[in-house]
């Protein structure tokens, strides 16, 4: 018996199977004229309702990427509708749908319907035994709560968010980065400014040794946790020179993105003087600093201060080639240093 979530026909099911890998493909590489072209054969190849269903929700995520939301609510909540026709409410195409739908809402500001359709993608993930759809669905209901203004929630979340990506993806993924992030966050809303700091200070030390090559949205998740220990070096501590020099790391880490926290951070960066170099940091003999990235063909590497930052030294001024992982004296960097 032919799955509902295939054509039925054999000839149409080839071609139907031909265009979701390929808009897939194309989704993944962010070429959406591709992925519109391909979504559109699958939907004329689709004649069940499970097929139907995979092409409309794949017309879906093409139309929120493109900011069309209300057409992309609309194609979500079909796609729910078959996939739920043609396999019942305990699938997990239904769960692929809800995920969807609970994107959808949070950028249309629904976020109570985002809450909703997400509680049930991650129970629906989790009774099917599929740990990354639970894993996806976990760290956006985490935003979810958080929208609502539910941040016991999203606490909550977010740390079931960080646990099931770090056993999927290992301790340096985006996902368990963003999900440790989303838990500071909600552990300042509550008023545990300890365990935000802890959560802060933990995407610091996963992430210190990354080169400058990094993905931007690597360096964006960086630059928040510097963001939110500034904040609290700045509210709780009172300790405005810490402050400073931490706004000044995400600023750093944000250039040249555009993101809505660089604003914030410059703002309070300013108020307290201005961004600072991290050559003017102290230099404690104690914590020296740490090789994060060479090249021996330039002849030059990278170095993050233990408090922070980052900056580019070259192989004349360190007396020699370093080794990444290694932690020189700072005798051994005379002079101040080129912020990198």
């Amino acid at each position: 018996m032919i799955d509902e979530g295939e054509p039925k026909d054999p000839a149409l099911r080839a071609a139907w199977g031909q265009a979701i890998a390929a808009c897939d493909l194309a989704l993944q590489q962010a070429d959406l004229e591709a992925a519109e072209a391909w979504v559109l054969r699958a939907l004329a190849a689709a004649d069940a309702p499970g097929a139907e269903a995979t092409a409309r929700h794949r017309w879906a995520v093409l139309l929120e990427r493109r900011g069309a939301l209300e057409p992309a609510l609309a194609e979500a909540e079909t796609a729910l509708h078959l996939d739920e026709v043609a396999f019942g409410p305990a699938h997990l195409a239904v769960a692929r749908d809800l995920h969807t739908l609970g994107v959808i809402f949070a950028r249309v500001g629904r976020a109570e319907d985002g809450v909703a359709v997400l509680e049930r993608s991650v129970s629906l993930s989790a009774r099917l035994d599929a740990p990354e759809e639970r894993a996806m669905s976990t760290l956006m209901l985490g935003s979810a709560y958080r929208a609502a203004g539910r941040p016991e929630d999203a606490l909550r979340a977010f740390a079931e968010a960080a646990e099931q990506a770090e056993q999927l993806d290992g301790p340096h993924s985006l996902r368990v980065v963003r999900a440790l992030g989303g838990l500071a966050e909600a552990a300042r809303a509550v008023g545990q400014l300890p365990r935000a700091h802890r959560a802060w200070v933990e995407v610091t030390r996963r992430l210190a040794g990354l080169p400058v090559e990094a993905p931007l949205v690597i360096r964006v998740e960086l630059g928040l946790a510097w963001l939110g220990l500034g904040l609290l070096a700045e509210e709780g501590r009172r300790e405005r020179e810490d402050a400073r020099a931490m706004f000044s790391f995400a600023l750093e880490l944000f250039s040249p993105a555009e993101h809505p926290a660089a604003a914030l951070a410059a703002e309070r960066v300013e108020a307290l003087g201005g961004p600072l170099a991290p050559h003017l940091l102290p230099r404690d003999p104690a914590e020296p600093p740490l090789v994060v990235y060479w090249n021996p063909a330039a002849r030059m590497g990278d170095l993050a201060h233990p408090r922070g930052g980052r900056w580019t030294v070259e192989e004349a001024r360190a007396g020699g080639p370093l080794q990444p992982g290694t932690r020189p004296p700072w005798e051994v960097l005379e002079g101040p240093l080129s912020p990198g």
